[in-house]
């Protein structure tokens, strides 16, 4: 029966399997809470979806399967519309509840790249935006000295050291330390937690990195990381490389063990180095997060142009609603 068939209508039928089966990928993704493998496939949901659209367009071309290329387009915007209207992805509004007269403080986050060789580049980024804390991941010992530069601005920081190239997280502040707060490294160097007094009001701040997703050590390190974040304080904000998108399960329990609350998501900040920089908005992956609780009202993050890593700085503006007979905080020294 199938034997008489024209080379085209093989052609198409090959095309009409292969979507199939990136779309049984797409789907696969939605299964991470069964098993660390799917929810690797839910990281380049988008991809894949790309992917689908792309076979759907090339069987479209053939005579008699526009039917089913249609099919497999509706097959693709689905998992995206559904994933495209999660609340992770959007902002929720919070800066409007912030007094007027309420101070403004910004945060920035960054993954330095352990061996970026354009480290002036992020220096002269750091003194242009002056945010008031920042969160680095692969502080590798090629960096820690040229960040001594920095100590005038930000004398008071946490450094956690990992045993490796990369490399491991830091917080830098222009704002005290509070006396008697938290200034603790764990997980081999890849968390640290400092509480910063923002005008008497305690703040925990984090610097988190996890590692890649399954089959590597992802899993291992949340749930290290989750014990830590369930002990914050009732206000905090964490600035992390998750290699993770905000959409996983994995990204999804470090927010929940926390109590923390995604902001809006900025887009792509990730993209292998040896791609062209251009393409990041557009194939790259959003792996870099900012995640507040409690009194943090924010403003929408964004990115900051190139520095020489193959992340995009996040740069996020926020104020503090004032705590009801909030106690004194009282100033730690440099750490």
């Amino acid at each position: 029966m199938f034997l008489g068939k024209p080379v085209k209508w093989w052609l198409a039928l090959a095309i009409l399997l292969c979507g199939l089966g990136v779309a049984v990928l797409v789907y696969a993704g939605f299964l991470g809470q069964w098993h660390a493998a799917f929810d690797t496939l839910a990281h380049f949901r988008m991809h894949l979806a790309a992917g689908v659209v792309v076979a759907a367009l090339l069987l479209a071309i053939f005579r008699g399967w526009r039917l089913s290329a249609a099919g497999l387009v509706a097959a693709a915007l689905l998992p995206v519309l559904l994933t495209l209207g999660l609340p992770e992805l959007k902002w929720s509004g919070t800066a409007n509840a912030a007094p007027d007269n309420a101070p403004r403080y910004r945060m920035l986050h960054l993954n330095l790249r352990f061996d970026n060789p354009d480290k002036s580049a992020v220096l002269s980024m750091i003194g242009r935006e002056k945010p008031d804390i920042v969160t680095l991941i692969e502080v590798s010992p090629q960096w820690e000295p040229r960040l001594e530069v920095l100590g005038a601005a930000y004398p008071y920081r946490l450094r956690c050291h990992q045993d490796s190239r990369n490399g491991g997280v830091a917080i830098l502040s222009r704002r005290p330390f509070a006396q008697g707060g938290r200034q603790e490294c764990k997980d081999d160097g890849s968390l640290a937690l400092a509480t910063v007094d923002f005008g008497g009001q305690a703040v925990d701040v984090v610097a988190l990195h996890i590692g890649w997703p399954w089959p590597f050590w992802q899993k291992w390190q949340v749930d290290n990381a989750a014990q830590t974040l369930a002990t914050l304080g009732p206000t905090a904000i964490l600035g992390g490389d998750f290699n993770a998108t905000p959409w996983s399960v994995m990204a999804q329990r470090v927010a929940a063990s926390g109590g923390l609350r995604f902001t809006r998501w900025v887009g792509p900040t990730w993209i292998d180095r040896r791609a062209p920089d251009m393409l990041r908005p557009y194939i790259g992956l959003p792996i870099d997060h900012i995640l507040v609780k409690g009194a943090v009202m924010e403003q929408p993050p964004h990115r900051l142009g190139n520095v020489g890593s193959d992340h995009l700085p996040v740069v996020m503006d926020f104020t503090l609603l004032p705590t009801e007979e909030a106690p004194a905080v009282q100033q730690a020294g440099l750490q």
